[in-house]
């Protein structure tokens, strides 16, 4: 119940038939719990759903968030290949996106919400915009509220805000630009 790496990061193993050796063991993949479905469906066989289009899809569109890791496990030849999946591996996830509502300090009544966006390179960015409770939404068109930045490189259980030090002023900008895109842009 919070954007921060204590609760976001999450260990995520997989037993697959015919999996090969190389996937076998530990790494440092960034997958998101959004991926978990989209894998199970391929590792299964079954057909892809497709990519959900926007933030907000209505409940009778059948489709996915997320993207398949399926070949992390097999072999191209096993699994069925998919633009999506083979770019998976080809490319390393870059981004991992975290979102969370809290009262706003000194306010127990008003809603604003934590997004969150960690980034492959070792950095946390979080920003708090205003939330309504009857959409279910941030509202962007607000200004940005409070802002975090933590850095895994040098601060690995997130004891400084690096937010407002302007040797990470170009961090911010570009995690900032990536949250806008992931959000806020139709």
């Amino acid at each position: 119940m919070t954007n921060f790496e204590s609760a976001t990061r999450n260990a995520l193993l997989f037993r697959v038939p015919g999996q090969t050796e190389a996937s076998k063991g530990r790494n440092e993949r960034m997958i998101e719990s959004v991926d978990i479905f989209p894998t199970l469906v391929e590792l299964a066989g079954m057909p892809a759903l497709p990519a959900c289009q926007g933030l907000d899809q209505p409940p009778t569109t059948a489709c996915l968030q997320g993207e398949s890791f399926a070949r992390e496990f097999l072999s191209a030849s096993s699994a069925s290949t998919t633009a999506a999946a083979v770019a998976a591996v080809a490319a390393p996830k870059q981004y991992a996106f975290s979102q969370w509502p809290f009262p706003a300090w000194g306010n127990e009544t008003v809603l604003r919400e934590g997004y969150t966006v960690r980034s492959a390179t070792g950095y946390r960015y979080t920003t708090y915009v205003p939330y309504s409770n009857t959409a279910f939404t941030g509202n962007w068109s607000a200004p940005i509220g409070d802002e975090e930045l933590y850095d895994y490189n040098r601060d690995r259980w997130e004891t400084t805000n690096f937010a407002d030090n302007v040797t990470y002023a170009p961090i911010v900008a570009e995690l900032r630009q990536i949250l806008l895109k992931q959000y806020a842009e139709p």
